[in-house]
């Protein structure tokens, strides 16, 4: 497989079902920058201190949302009363585009601590903290923290990991530990995503899926967008095959054109399905 940006060239033996992250309602967490020129970017040069919000019960719009609210709509979760407060938090990021050098997260609130060590390589981060036991944040909004991001090539942009990545291929990306019994997990709230929300194509049900990164501070040209799809994948002869892949382009209008090619020459023509 490879990609290219400008119309995110994709190419991949047999079929490829591609879906973009349409915008989403749901609670909200979002990245602002210390950009003097644009806090949605990071600077051009030099080190972005990146600041962590998060919502826990409203949506981007600020209407009130309650547990399990979005995945009883979606996927006929239960509905709940439980309060969506929060006692823990794992905020994974991801650089796309270019690589870079993540300096030490700082939590807004003193009350949480590490629960294990900061995670990192030149495109991730994974930050686990903890409140002392029997203590809540209170749900509604909240600072979680800061992270300086220093870019080391290219002009990336983060973005908050969603499911397995690579420092932790078991993890299930960003979420936060409430009251409320989630979709997937028992006392876990997880950013899904807006595409997949009850976890069809990825096995990983979402809780929510209103999120806001920081672009790149590269205006002018546009930056390499991320796909997730198997490497390998097999089937039983004479059965119908299909590959699925998720994509997201960091730029704002980006288009993706698919191609196919390199497939067996006993396999039909593919059905390549995208926006």
């Amino acid at each position: 497989m490879s990609m290219r940006s400008t119309f995110g060239r994709i190419v991949m033996s047999l079929c490829l079902v591609l879906f973009l992250a349409p915008p989403a309602a749901a609670q909200y967490m979002r990245i602002t920058t210390d950009n003097p020129a644009d806090n949605t970017r990071m600077r051009a040069t030099g080190t972005t201190l990146l600041t962590i919000t998060l919502d826990t019960n409203h949506d981007r719009n600020g209407s009130l949302q309650t547990c399990n609210s979005h995945s009883a709509q979606s996927c006929g979760a239960p509905s709940s009363g439980q309060p969506l407060d929060m006692f823990l938090y794992t905020v994974a990021l991801r650089a796309v585009g270019g690589t870079v050098s993540w300096g030490t997260f700082v939590a807004a609130d003193p009350n949480y601590t590490d629960l294990s060590p900061q995670v990192q390589n030149s495109t991730e981060v994974e930050i686990n903290q903890a409140r002392p036991a029997g203590t809540l944040t209170p749900a509604g909004p909240t600072t979680i923290g800061t992270i300086p991001v220093t870019t080391v090539t290219g002009s990336p942009a983060i973005q908050f990991q969603i499911g397995p990545g690579i420092l932790n291929p078991f993890g299930f990306g960003t979420g936060f530990g409430t009251a409320c019994d989630g979709f997937a997990f028992s006392n876990v709230y997880v950013l899904g995503r807006a595409e997949d929300p009850c976890g069809s194509q990825t096995g990983l049900p979402g809780d929510w899926f209103d999120w806001d990164g920081a672009a790149s501070a590269c205006l002018g040209c546009q930056t390499q967008p991320q796909i997730d799809a198997p490497a390998t994948a097999t089937a039983q002869e004479g059965s119908l095959f299909s590959i699925s892949a998720t994509a997201t382009d960091p730029d704002a209008g980006a288009t993706l054109t698919l191609t196919v090619s390199g497939q067996p020459p006993d396999v039909p023509g593919p059905n390549v399905t995208g926006p």
